[in-house]
């Protein structure tokens, strides 16, 4: 109750914007989602819930072609794209490879270090660089060659998780953060003329909050924290649907919206139920932090359809079990979390429980392949993970699957390059 009227009070200090409208929202107002009814149930949710098909692509491996260990992937306008030491691997649908996009060096087309990101929807590289004394994003065609230069403001600030948005628009965290108006901004939308769109707030810091500084690790004579360490702690996360800026923090239990006048309204409120803590240890200290749920600040998929996140249950995980957060990290660890599937359509959530023993995600009921976790959502509503070849290998040994995926298993060799799962949305 307590959250509801914070929520309520929220939109009568707003009501001169109550009619504004975000091309990714259809009305303004915010959908209270149940997790507390689910937490210790959980059901197995199958990949036909909400895909129509999902396909196989083994990458070509060449010498060139390769990507190593611990790639991260992406699809955009028919591409496959694989970001990894420093570079990026170019791939059509098929898997076949096309080039490697490598810009470093110091002439005016290059950058210096780094690896660029896609743009949604073209499959365009961009990066952010210098240009003399003079920050910018430096923009590629899909086909490496260069675009041009976009002067970004505040040259003299850092710029964090630089994003394509919209056609002609970049949102980037910054640190320090900006006051303006008497009022602080930890994130800035500007075009590609340099001018400054808009600023987007820090969601409001809830009072349940309890931050212990003490036991933090010295940092070394003259250092400084560029963030003080409350509201580095908190941190403030962005995340995108369509034409929508979402905003929220892992230990908060609301998701706004950005719009315009730099302002945020509440989407999303999740409603823990009876495990809703009176307080929120963020420090990992206290008697109450393994009795708190929070949400996982990198793994968020919106679609028209349904909202994925993924919940750090601790104390209150039905299916803990020991083994690696992703293909990205080496060590198994005990995990506690849980994925959480919120049906936009017929408003039910549902924690994901484990389609084979210790092994989470959605079970892959279309080709009877391994379950499926998300790394990606493209702008055309496809998602996508890697696999490597020795896991599918492994899998279809102790597993009966389907004579497609068979096929493509039947040709793969340890030493062969990833193989893409490309899953195409309903």
């Amino acid at each position: 109750m307590r959250k509801y009227l914070f929520l309520s009070v929220l939109f009568l200090g707003l009501n001169s914007c109550k009619n504004e409208i975000n091309k990714g929202d259809q009305v303004l107002g915010y959908t209270i989602i149940d997790v507390g009814s689910d937490i210790g149930k959980g059901r197995i949710v199958d990949l036909s819930e909400i895909a129509s098909d999902i396909t196989y692509i083994p990458l070509e491996t060449t010498s060139d072609s390769f990507c190593g260990g611990y790639p991260v992937v992406i699809y955009e306008n028919d591409r496959i794209y694989v970001r990894g030491a420093g570079v990026i691997k170019v791939f059509d649908k098929s898997g076949k490879y096309l080039f490697t996009f490598d810009r470093i060096g110091r002439g005016p087309e290059e950058y210096p270090h780094g690896a660029p990101w896609i743009e949604k929807g073209t499959g365009n590289f961009y990066i952010e660089s210098f240009k003399g004394r003079s920050k910018v994003v430096k923009t590629y065609y899909r086909d490496g060659t260069f675009k041009k230069d976009i002067i970004m403001p505040y040259g003299q600030d850092m710029f964090l998780r630089l994003r394509r948005y919209l056609t002609n628009c970049y949102v980037c965290n910054l640190i320090p953060w900006i006051a303006k108006d008497e009022k602080e901004y930890f994130a800035i939308l500007f075009d590609s003329l340099s001018n400054v769109r808009g600023y987007i707030p820090p969601p409001p810091i809830d009072t349940r909050l309890i931050s212990n500084n003490k036991k933090h690790v010295s940092l070394p004579e003259g250092v400084k924290l560029l963030i003080p360490s409350d509201k580095y702690n908190i941190g403030s996360i962005l995340q995108y649907f369509k034409d929508s800026i979402r905003v929220y923090t892992s230990y908060g239990d609301t998701i706004y919206s950005y719009r315009d006048s730099n302002i945020l309204f509440p989407r999303y409120v999740m409603d823990y139920g009876k495990y809703t803590p009176s307080k929120i240890y963020i420090n990992q200290e206290g008697t109450n932090w393994d009795k708190q749920i929070t949400l996982d600040n990198g793994f968020y998929y919106e679609t028209d359809k349904f909202l994925l996140l993924n919940y750090r249950l601790r104390d209150y995980a039905h299916e803990p079990f020991r083994g690696k957060r992703s293909y990205l990290h080496l060590n198994d660890q005990v995990i506690t979390e849980s994925y959480g599937y919120y049906n936009k359509i017929t408003k039910r959530f549902s924690l994901l429980n484990h389609p084979l023993k210790n092994r989470p995600g959605f079970r892959e009921d279309i080709h009877q392949g391994p379950p499926f976790v998300p790394v990606y959502l493209s702008d055309d509503n496809f998602m996508l993970a890697p696999y490597y070849p020795h896991d599918l290998i492994d899998y279809a040994s102790n597993n009966r699957v389907s004579q497609q995926l068979q096929k493509v298993i039947n040709v793969l060799t340890e030493n062969d390059n990833i193989v893409i799962a490309l899953v195409k949305l309903k």
